[in-house]
């Protein structure tokens, strides 16, 4: 879903825990980060925390099966989240999160 939303003129880079994305995010600069709010080894938080200490200017988007999740991320107004997006979503759902959150243009 995310190739098809940003097409093949952009670098993804692919994170299957929190301490992959950490580790990901200490080597990289990403524009955007899109994160689950809960991994298997932490938060989402976490992970855009460190993105953010990396690259000020990063949009974070948040996404969780979850819609509790949604308040308590949203309210994390250091992260700056830029968009939530509450499982599950089609293309077109995640591709407004992108326009909304300033990664995709429209």
């Amino acid at each position: 879903m995310v190739r098809q939303a940003f097409g093949e003129y952009h670098t993804l880079l692919e994170a299957v825990s929190k301490e992959t994305a950490e580790a990901i995010l200490h080597q990289q600069r990403p524009d955007v980060v899109i994160t689950d709010f809960n991994l298997g080894d932490g938060v989402g938080t976490d992970v855009a925390k460190v993105a953010m200490s990396q690259n000020p200017q990063c949009r974070i988007i948040f996404m969780s099966g979850d819609s509790s999740v949604a308040e308590a991320a949203t309210a994390a107004t250091d992260l700056r989240i830029k968009a939530f997006l509450l499982k599950p979503f089609d293309l077109a759902q995640f591709k407004r999160a992108c326009v909304a959150a300033g990664a995709l243009a429209q």
